[in-house]
């Protein structure tokens, strides 16, 4: 009887047998025209299971919060804004402040333990609290935009501190935050540590390369829980709170749609890489655009099932080898930024 298993009665290939045929359809061409570098890193041509040494980054089927910003110019229009964007398939709302709101007001009809809400621009982390603690509200979720140490007790998934990088190239952002995670903790009390980083949540931009921004989030996972063993702290990697952004991208080259086509590998690229929060900004001011961004994370998690399976990513040799080298290259790099 015959091997029943799938692809059963081929022999199974080793790289070694894939060199040795590419060397004879390359004829002159050596080997190492076709490796290409990403931010210093060299990509080679095939990647098989001897290769990788390192260990895959654990991710769990998550549901990945679906922010909108609101700009707030006045609370009633705000409120109505966000209330629409969450009734069309938004999970969170990023309201942007230019002064000082009533809460009462801006959250009139909107419900903080349904859905995420989050604070960038004059925010008062302070204020926004004791409205919560007021009104009795509880297992609220969201961020204030501010990279500062809040030092009083906030609700578990809250997080009034998010650290993001300055730094605009790949590998330099997550030094950038690692480097910038260490000066804002240099003053807090050794006791008061891990109290304070449970409510810290990260923030990186994705860019354009597909598979460089799979593999950067998931390393940033693991270079958390390194940053974090060095103070004694054991955090499992899947705990970290991810906030993967995808700004505006225009080229002529690709009008009308290049921005929806950016973002939908973007939003893809952060959320097979484990981002627990998910910020897509239009391309234009219009509605159309902001009904397109909305929309690219909805499409993802209900039609292409994305939010049900247990890291994608999850043995493709490249991307598990990429993860591990940028985390040792991202790695060496912070360490060598503390010394000097």
């Amino acid at each position: 009887m015959g091997d029943k298993r799938l692809f059963g009665n081929f022999a199974p290939q080793t790289k070694d047998d894939w060199l040795a045929k590419a060397k004879t359809d390359l004829k002159d061409k050596p080997l190492s025209s076709l490796e290409s570098n990403w931010a210093g890193l060299k990509i080679e041509p095939y990647y098989a299971n001897e290769d990788f040494l390192g260990e895959p980054s654990p991710i769990a089927p998550h549901h990945w919060i679906n922010y909108v910003k609101v700009k707030v110019t006045s609370e009633a229009e705000a409120n109505k804004t966000a209330k629409k964007a969450l009734n069309m398939g938004a999970t969170g709302i990023i309201f942007d402040l230019s002064f000082t709101v009533n809460y009462r007001s801006l959250l009139a009809g909107i419900e903080p333990t349904h859905c995420a809400i989050s604070f960038t621009g004059k925010a008062d982390t302070a204020a926004y609290l004791h409205y919560i603690h007021a009104n009795k509200i509880q297992n609220i979720h969201g961020f204030v935009d501010k990279q500062e140490i809040y030092a009083h007790d906030t609700p578990s998934h809250f997080y009034p501190t998010v650290i993001k990088a300055n730094a605009k190239e790949e590998l330099s952002a997550l030094t950038d935050i690692l480097l910038s995670l260490y000066k804002i903790l240099l003053p807090v009390p050794p006791d008061s540590i891990e109290r304070t980083v449970s409510h810290i949540a990260y923030e990186l931009n994705m860019g354009t390369n597909y598979f460089l921004g799979i593999a950067k989030l998931r390393a940033l996972r693991m270079l958390l829980h390194n940053f974090y063993r060095g103070y004694g702290l054991s955090l499992a990697p899947e705990k970290f709170h991810l906030i993967v952004v995808s700004t505006s991208w225009k080229k002529d080259n690709y009008q009308p749609h290049e921005n929806m086509l950016k973002a939908t590998t973007a939003a893809m690229a952060g959320i097979i890489g484990g981002c627990d929060a998910l910020i897509i900004d239009p391309g234009y001011d219009d509605e159309q655009e902001v009904l397109v961004a909305r929309n690219i994370s909805s499409i993802l998690e209900f039609e292409a099932y994305l939010g049900k399976v247990a890291d994608p990513s999850a043995g493709s040799y490249f991307i598990e080898q990429l993860t591990k080298d940028i985390k040792d290259k991202v790695w060496q790099e912070f360490n060598r930024n503390l010394v000097t």
